[in-house]
């Protein structure tokens, strides 16, 4: 992945693919992208939201969007 700097914040972006064959099973092909972005209000806390598409060959794709806060002590 790649994080770029945006003033004191971040954007993220990720890709990944993945295959699986043999094993006794049917081969697949797994496709996951990732991108994300950190806002950092102060030093110590960052808020995030990421959002994943992901594709398995053999599904329909799908979508996850995540977001929190961090605080460091």
């Amino acid at each position: 992945g790649v994080t770029v700097p945006v003033g004191k914040d971040e954007f993220m972006a990720a890709w990944a693919k993945t295959r699986r064959d043999g094993m006794g099973i049917p081969d697949q092909q797994r496709d996951t992208k990732t991108i994300g972005y950190s806002y950092k209000p102060s030093k110590r806390t960052n808020l995030y939201i990421i959002v994943m598409q992901d594709k398995i060959s053999t599904f329909e794709s799908g979508s996850s969007i995540a977001a929190g806060i961090q605080q460091r002590f």
